[in-house]
């Protein structure tokens, strides 16, 4: 079994890739972007709850520090990264390159805990880098013991701890000599304890995952000063969406195609444009006037998903009472992205967008 850090850097993965290219002279083994993988094994925008990450970022890579194997990826290219919770240590062989190791990680982040000397060490600090990610910086001392396999840190209960003979594990111990091995050794159970609690960890947002719902749904809701009849109209009518679609701004220049009746059941609608907005076609399966409108969904590019899009409009007094909701299924590999990125945050946003714009324009 081999446990290995994988680091989710949300869109700034081929950045960190050279970044520590230079501060830790790390060797890059392999980049994958989504656009590499075939076709049929690229991640749906249902796969990944509605909003799937662009082609052209990090799907899977791998560098190495000195001995060490570390995986990236940009995930679902987010934006922000969230590196809460746990840390890399870096052992370098003396104080000057600790020092240098701990100002080049530093540079664009800050300082958690300043150098200096320590007990265990002749030079540790920790170091928060541009991609907020803490690291270790750690010169350690040698580790000595006498003929009762004590150590020089105050350990008053002897502990088994291999040295450098192949005869005698403790001879070099027993007799009080530094062995090359010793600070190894606890390493080696620190990142066996660390390799437990990471499997823990995965078994528990795995098992977590599984028992989340099997379906997702995105709600926004606004009021609008305007007779449901007139809010109706903006919505029913695909050609009119121009006026207050949060996506429709975003590539004025993309695609469209309008289908069936000018208004109503039957009314469909297919775009195709930038990586932003990507491709897909909408229909409107259900219109009844001036009260609710239900749409079927599908996106085609860059990923695809089928869900459904509804909206209710219920009058109160001077006002109508909108609510724009979207919901379909959840697959498992949504689920685990769920737990650390909020598809309703991402989406929402775009949702109470849209609402105020439908505001405007109905009120004007």
């Amino acid at each position: 079994m081999q446990v290995q850090p994988y680091l989710f850097f949300e869109g700034r993965c081929e950045e960190a890739l050279e970044f520590y290219k230079k501060t830790l002279s790390a060797k890059v083994d392999v980049v994958m972007h989504y656009k590499d993988a075939p076709k049929d094994a690229q991640p749906t925008a249902e796969q990944c709850g509605g909003m799937a990450p662009p082609l052209d970022k990090v799907m899977h890579a791998a560098f190495r520090v000195g001995e060490t194997q570390i995986l990236a990826s940009d995930g679902m290219a987010g934006g922000k990264t969230d590196f809460k919770g746990f840390g890399l240590s870096v052992s370098v062989a003396d104080n000057a390159a600790a020092e240098r190791t701990f100002k080049a990680l530093g540079d664009g982040g800050h300082v958690t805990m300043p150098m200096s000397e320590t007990f265990f060490a002749h030079a540790f600090g920790m170091v928060t880098d541009r991609f907020g990610i803490t690291w270790m910086v750690i010169a350690p001392k040698p580790i000595l013991r006498d003929h009762r396999g004590l150590t020089n840190i105050n350990e008053t209960t002897p502990r088994v701890m291999i040295g450098c003979s192949r005869r005698d594990p403790l001879h070099g111990l027993r007799k009080g000599v530094y062995s090359p091995a010793a600070p190894f050794v606890g390493a080696f159970f620190m990142l066996k304890i660390i390799a437990i609690v990471i499997v823990v960890a995965i078994v528990a947002v795995l098992g977590f995952a599984a028992t989340r719902p099997d379906t997702f749904r995105v709600q926004r809701e606004i009021d609008i000063k305007a007779p449901p009849e007139k809010v109706f109209a903006l919505i029913d009518d695909f050609h009119r969406w121009t006026v207050w679609s949060p996506w429709e701004k975003r590539d004025p220049a993309m695609k469209r195609t309008y289908g069936g009746p000018v208004s109503g059941k039957g009314a469909n609608y297919a775009w195709d444009g930038s990586r932003e907005v990507g491709a897909g076609r909408m229909e409107i399966v259900d219109s009844t006037s001036p009260s609710r409108i239900q749409i079927q969904l599908d996106f085609l590019k860059p990923f695809e998903a089928h869900n459904t899009a509804e909206f209710t409009l219920k009058p109160a007094g001077d006002v109508t009472h909108v609510t724009w909701a979207m919901y379909g299924p959840s697959p498992f590999i949504s689920k685990v992205m769920g737990l650390f990125f909020s598809m309703d945050a991402m989406i929402g946003k775009d949702f109470e967008a849209g609402l105020a714009n439908l505001k405007s324009a109905a009120q004007s």
